[in-house]
């Protein structure tokens, strides 16, 4: 399953703006780009200059940002790279989510506050980059005395940006609305990435490259032409025993390149074992071996070691946030679910599939299940890997228990019934007066109290008795006022209080 990806980033300053700019734009170094592939990229929107884009857009609009406003939004756009044929500007699968993009960039933010847009090739993954400048035209009142409306236009970053995560969640699922014709769906919501400077990760690479060539030079070189210019000149005698001479020399040479390659492989078992080089981080062995070009190497070895870097610079966790997002997607279906297969239906909805599986078998509180696996399409993790409360034993439990709990819900619910009718019985006697309803409920003697729960009992069962002696006990504690508001609450569910028309409901407070 292909997700549509949407995600952004506050640009606070023009500084951040330039800083931006000179990335999407490739006038300076970007480590995880293939040099040789930036022609490919294609500017959809804007100049060159990104800051001056911005700054025209304000000039047109009398815009002086004020201290500490964001001025502009980056807005990161693509999709699952598996949904596109090709990385390339021509593909007819990323031609056509190029043009959903723009349209709803245009339809989000407007049109005009749409001043520069690149895609981008060079990278891994096509993705799109869009600057925004968040002005509106807002009627504002001015005037200390006399006040007059009149229209302004401003930055506010926060009517899309929200400053909560809620409202950039259905930011995305307006955008995975849009592009869902072409095929595409929206993510697990609720994902929360932990992330890791950029720059702490590229101080990684050149540290672990380092590494991985001095494992590299600390390996013996086996050389043809080194072996056939050793070979001694052979001697007057040896030109009569040519037999015996040549077998003398292969034999020579095959044990010292026997033993060059024995010292080869133990130079790379002390390097893997951390005895020639200290191997500190898993990059170094990624990068041993996938590291071919500069890109593979950051790719391959992220996706080796199940990261991956995003177009903010920050690295993500990919199997740690997935499980992470599965987790809470579970655990809010299971609080609506009363079976497996109410859960397996509502989990299919938010694109999780769940099946259980006998060749992963589970023992809970001495009984067998088969394993509870959960697939988003991007591959299978195990219930038992998401933590104890996912196993199959123990989600039938809880789904037992949340059941349990709706049924008893439900008859507390008629037990509710036969207390109001009772309240209402002490409030007619007593004429809908709070005060003498309180003082009746004093000098109940505890063999009265028994009287009542014992018909409660009668009526209910042992469960109905407990909750209306929880419920008398309640209303023992209550003051004047507290019990007033019973008898008000009462009388709207419509039950005869003791009040007259012409007597006001307040009485007795």
């Amino acid at each position: 399953m292909a997700y549509a990806i949407l995600r952004v980033a506050k640009l606070k300053t023009m500084g951040n703006v330039s800083g931006h700019g000179s990335h999407v734009e490739r006038q300076r170094q970007t480590l995880n780009a293939d040099p040789e592939k930036v022609n490919l990229n294609q500017r959809l929107a804007g100049t060159s200059d990104p800051a001056a884009d911005v700054k025209v857009r304000f000039d047109e609009m009398q815009i002086e940002p004020r201290k500490g406003a964001v001025v502009a939004i980056d807005v990161f756009i693509s999709a699952s790279p598996e949904h596109f044929k090709t990385n390339h500007p021509n593909d007819p699968n990323w031609k056509a989510f190029q043009a959903k993009a723009m349209d709803f960039l245009r339809q989000e933010y407007g049109a005009a506050n749409v001043v520069h847009a690149v895609a981008h090739h060079d990278e891994t993954s096509p993705h799109l980059h869009a600057i925004v400048t968040p002005i509106r035209s807002k009627t504002v009142k001015v005037g200390r005395k006399v006040k007059v409306e009149r229209t302004e236009n401003r930055l506010c970053a926060r009517d899309w940006l929200g400053g909560d995560r809620i409202t950039l969640s259905k930011l995305q699922s307006r955008f995975a609305d849009h592009v869902k014709e072409l095929g595409l769906s929206r993510g697990i919501e609720g994902s929360k990435a932990k992330h890791t400077e950029v720059s702490q990760f590229y101080s990684v690479m050149k540290e672990t490259t380092a590494q991985a060539q001095a494992v590299h030079l600390a390996l013996a070189p086996i050389e043809k032409d080194y072996y056939v210019k050793s070979v001694a000149a052979p001697r007057v005698i040896d030109r009569i025993y040519l037999h015996d001479y040549a077998r003398h020399e292969v034999n020579q040479a095959l044990n010292a390149v026997s033993a060059q390659i024995q010292q080869s492989n133990e130079n790379v078992k002390r390097a893997r074992s951390g005895q020639l080089v200290e191997l500190q981080n898993p990059v170094t062995n990624a990068l041993i071996q996938k590291g071919q070009t500069r890109q593979s190497q950051a790719e391959q070895a992220l996706e080796q070691l199940g990261y991956r870097l995003n177009v903010h610079g920050k690295l993500e966790n990919i199997l740690e946030e997935r499980q992470k997002a599965f987790k809470r997607t579970i655990s809010r279906s299971l609080g609506k679910c009363t079976t497996i297969e109410e859960l397996r239906a509502d989990l299919a909805g938010k694109g999780i599939k769940m099946n259980f599986y006998k060749d992963e078998p589970e023992i809970y509180q001495g009984k067998g299940y088969n394993g509870a696996g959960f697939d988003d399409g991007q591959g299978r993790i195990w219930g038992h890997e998401l933590g104890a409360d996912f196993t199959t034993g123990r989600l039938v439990e809880q789904l037992a228990q949340f059941q349990a709990q709706r049924e008893r819900a439900e008859r507390e619910k008629l037990y509710q019934v036969t207390v109001d009718g009772l309240m209402a019985s002490y409030f007619l006697i007593c004429k809908g007066d709070s005060t003498k309803v309180r003082q009746m409920l004093a000098n109940t003697t505890a063999q009265q109290r028994e009287t009542t729960i014992s018909q409660f009992r009668e009526i209910h069962g042992p469960e109905g008795a407990t909750y209306a002696r929880q419920q008398l006990e309640r209303f023992d504690k209550m003051t004047d006022y507290q019990l007033a508001t019973e008898r008000d609450s009462l009388k709207k569910l419509g039950h005869d209080v003791g009040l007259s028309q012409g007597r006001k409901q307040g009485q007795g407070r």
